[in-house]
């Protein structure tokens, strides 16, 4: 487990889950669920959740506790949730893995407990979390944690060939942090003073792991070894531009960024093409982008065609094309479109030029391509719609090219997010598409589209201020239609922005 989870609750007296706690549990067992009927449940859910229930556990062996071997009873406590395969899971932001197989022989950790049920007063060997079951092949490592030794005992892990127990190391070494750029997921950015003394002793073996592993974990050990070794990274890190994994070479340009390695920046462009983790590119952006040097333009020209995303955040969709148009505007004062190969091409023309110069031949090579997206929208005559459940209203919407070449648009939003603020108070919701066939077409110049949608509220009142979020995004796909988040502001009825 690279990054360890706390959960509490006083009355349910839960426990906290990190590595070290679970393995100092009461009971530990090696066993696997018992009922096949209740495997035949759960196999075709893509979720399925039990809470305060008995199961039969059959142990095959005992790791510590007193306790037997053979068929016991076992009390799932707090909202078990099984996937698909057996494996128990949960909605839990600050982890990457989740638990083991129930129905395949792992490791469980059992605490003594009751039911929540007053009436009944057995004692059950308890688990409330999905991460109180865990593959067999991480016994070593919280047998490790059981030792005196255990800084010295899990710091041998760092030359496993397995990655799982290198995750789980390195997780206990660094005190469960998130290392930049991993942090848009939650979780410190830097280790303590305490994990950083420890992960300094173990600098060699993790820059050995990250040349040798090939393995999930090798990005994130890089960036632990780039936060934690500083500037004396950069030699390591300046190798890892030509990594096979563009997720390390993408670890390697963002720390590369933050030291201000001037010599290393020629490459980030060729080390930037590809990458495929997009909340971590989008990081990298905003660092290129806070940081403001010109000769960050190159590679970020490389994430114009990363069009797809894989997470969200409110209205963030967290996609490197959007990120590198906002920075490259903010670098250049010139809105770049999303064709990269066009935009290098240009770029490489007209690099040397002076600023005022270099955005009118910019303009003059690949076009005007600051907001080519112009939405509107009207209340419709007739705005109530009574087939909608609840109290929902009708607007007209018209969205226009206003680029002077053709662009590929979607014909209807992913989302809309419709924010009011009233004499009622404020309130968020998701406005509907009510018609508009799903994928992209090609639009000309100052050509429309429309569709209709329908709001929570009557958007058009007086004393109503609004915002609406018109989502063209692609859910997880790349895609070659323009892609965009727009703002439409309303008040009192009337278009603002």
């Amino acid at each position: 487990m690279l990054f360890a989870t706390t959960q509490t609750s006083a009355q349910g007296q839960w426990r906290r889950y990190d590595d070290v706690d679970l393995a100092n549990s009461p009971v530990v067992v090696i066993g696997c669920l018992a009922d096949q009927q209740l495997y035949r449940q759960v196999r075709n859910q893509r979720l399925y959740t039990f809470d305060d229930k008995p199961f039969d556990l059959m142990v095959a062996k005992v790791i510590h506790g007193q306790i037997g071997s053979g068929r016991i009873t076992v009390l799932a406590y707090g909202g078990i949730s099984f996937g698909s395969n057996g494996t128990i899971t949960d909605f839990v932001p600050n982890s990457l893995v989740m638990g083991g197989n129930a129905f395949q022989t792992g490791i469980w950790f059992l605490t003594p407990g009751r039911s929540k049920d007053p009436k009944d007063r057995r004692l059950y060997l308890r688990f409330d979390s999905w991460r109180e079951v865990q593959p067999l092949n991480l016994l070593p490592f919280y047998e490790a944690l059981r030792r005196q030794d255990r800084d010295t005992a899990v710091g041998e892990f760092l030359g496993s060939e397995d990655p799982d127990l290198v995750g789980h190391a390195l997780g206990y070494l660094s005190g469960s942090c998130r290392p930049w750029p991993f942090e848009t997921f939650g979780g410190r950015a830097l280790p303590d003073e305490q994990h950083s003394v420890l992960l300094r002793r173990y600098l060699p073996r993790m820059q050995d792991l990250i040349v040798r592993m090939p393995s999930t974990c090798r990005a994130v050990a890089a960036a632990l070894y780039a936060a934690v070794a500083g500037k004396a990274s950069v030699p390591l890190l300046r190798d890892l531009l030509s990594d096979n994994s563009s997720e390390v070479r993408l670890i390697a340009t963002g720390y590369l960024t933050r030291f201000g390695d001037v010599d290393s920046m020629p490459r980030f462009a060729v080390a930037c093409r590809q990458a495929d983790s997009y909340a971590l590119t989008c990081n990298v952006i905003d660092e290129m982008s806070r940081i403001g040097d010109i000769r960050f333009v190159p590679a970020l020209i490389e994430f114009l065609g990363i069009t797809a995303h894989n997470m969200q955040s409110g209205d963030d969709y967290y996609i490197p094309a959007i990120r590198a148009r906002a920075a490259l505007k903010r670098l250049t004062g010139y809105a770049f479109p999303e064709d990269a190969a066009s935009s290098a091409k240009a770029w490489y023309a007209v690099r040397v030029q002076a600023a005022p110069t270099r955005r009118k031949r910019l303009k003059d090579l690949l076009g005007d391509w600051d907001n080519p997206l112009s939405v509107t929208i009207v209340p419709l005559s007739n705005p109530e719609t009574k087939k909608l459940s609840g109290p929902r209203y009708q607007a007209h919407v018209r969205v226009t090219n206003r680029a002077r070449r053709n662009l590929t648009v979607f014909r209807r939003p992913e989302g809309i997010s419709e924010y009011v603020e009233s004499p009622e108070g404020g309130s968020q919701s998701e406005a509907l598409v009510l018609d508009g066939a799903p994928g992209t077409q090609v639009l000309g110049p100052r050509r429309s589209i429309e569709y209709r949608i329908s709001t929570g509220q009557n958007i058009f009142r007086r004393g109503v201020h609004c915002r609406l979020v018109f989502q063209y995004v692609s859910q997880s796909e790349p895609t070659k239609a323009w892609t965009d988040v727009v703002e439409l502001s309303l008040v009192d009825g009337r278009i603002t922005k």
